[in-house]
């Protein structure tokens, strides 16, 4: 709880279920300036934030995967991690 009262933070699921889950657990537990959406790694939270981030954590998808797999949705996409399971952290797509 230290945190609460200088920052804003923001989860990211790619699976909507999971999303929206988050965010009645957040409800439930009265968590404040927490906001969970739906979307790829960074694209939802650049947009929201002007592309200004502090730190960002996440646990991408690491299972070695043919790459056809790789960001096709549903539950496929929390394991697929593509070619050596590196695709999704390393992928070549730039966010600035």
């Amino acid at each position: 709880r230290v945190l609460w009262g200088s920052g804003y933070f923001m989860g990211v699921d790619i699976n909507p279920e999971a999303a929206l889950r988050a965010k009645l657990t957040l409800a439930k537990n009265k968590i404040p300036m927490f906001d969970v959406i739906s979307g790829d790694l960074l694209s939802p939270l650049l947009h929201r934030l002007n592309k200004r981030l502090d730190i960002v954590i996440f646990n991408p998808p690491y299972v070695p995967t043919p790459s056809e797999e790789v960001g096709v949705g549903g539950i496929v996409a929390s394991w697929a991690g593509g070619t050596k399971g590196r695709e999704v952290c390393c992928q070549p797509k730039a966010y600035s």
